[in-house]
């Protein structure tokens, strides 16, 4: 009787050992099916640097042009589409802090719209340019302690990059000479800006030696005066003419016109090569 009834034990002790192995090996078969869907690809950002640019030739000269505008107002929209006709580049500096919203400035000269683009906008109006960063809120970021330094520059960051889809690299001070070496100090250390374009003219055409003290060769007012020298000078170095300043201007002082004519100028010049401003830090340093 005992050993019928061990047996008995035996044969179930068995089923069920068997049947869990059988179960075991039928979740680990289910572990490895190959899955019906593809995974989510995480999109990746878009260099702001042309493939042209990082072929260029070193071993002789070039003469570049680049302009800077800033604070993403709606008459980006008519300047982006004036750089669009004649085959120019530009690097446009924003605040998303502001995006969308409409407003008026009041200045000695007159009334201007001061309506920035919304973040719809942007990123259709901007297509073939570079974004780059302006603050979200434009202070004075002299004024700030060092962890809003730090938020203000990586906040408008992380949104221009999130909504265009394209790595920046740098930006321009708000306020234009509006910084000190506290100031640099802290956004080196502490995001991945690795050019910031200040205000104060040079009137020359050299490359600039401080990435993180960038000084524009002239004010979108004053590039009348400049533009024939640089078209006729010979390159002996890499030459560069930058141009910054602020769409709404052109309202302001009624000069569409004038100015179009001098993007048409430059794009009749034969030896001129149009970059944004990261094209040129990428060509001056082999990289980002």
């Amino acid at each position: 009787m005992v050993t019928k009834f061990f047996k008995v034990f035996i044969a179930l002790t068995m089923c069920f050992v068997l049947g869990s192995c059988t179960k075991a090996n039928e979740e680990k078969k289910e572990d490895i099916i190959e899955p019906t869907e593809e995974p989510p690809v995480t999109e990746t950002l878009r260099e702001p640097v042309s493939d042209f640019i990082k072929s260029l030739d070193k071993s002789k000269p070039h003469k570049f042009v680049t302009f800077s505008f800033d604070d993403g107002t709606v008459q980006d929209k008519r300047l982006a589409e004036l750089f669009n006709k004649y085959g120019i580049k530009c690097t446009f500096n924003i605040n998303t802090g502001s995006l969308g919203v409409e407003g008026t400035l009041n200045l000695q000269d007159g009334n201007v719209d001061f309506t920035k683009l919304s973040a719809e906008e942007i990123k259709s109006v901007y297509e073939g340019h570079e974004v780059a960063v302006h603050t979200v809120n434009h202070p004075d970021l002299r004024t700030l302690e060092d962890e809003d330094i730090i938020k203000e520059v990586n906040d408008d960051f992380n949104t221009i990059q999130e909504v265009m889809g394209q790595k920046v690299i740098g930006m321009a001070y708000p306020g234009g000479p509006f910084y000190n070496r506290r100031v640099i100090d802290v956004i080196q250390n502490n995001t991945e800006i690795k050019y910031a374009r200040e205000t104060s003219s040079t009137y020359r055409f050299t490359m600039p030696n401080n990435f993180m003290i960038w000084r524009p060769t002239c004010h979108q007012s004053e590039v009348k005066n400049l533009v024939d020298k640089f078209i006729s000078q010979e390159a002996k170095e890499d030459m560069l003419l930058y141009v910054w300043g602020h769409s709404w201007e052109f309202d302001l002082y009624d000069s569409w016109d004038e100015f179009e004519s001098i993007l048409k100028k430059l794009s009749e010049a034969e030896d001129l090569i149009f970059v944004t401003n990261s094209e040129i830090y990428y060509y001056l340093n082999n990289g980002f």
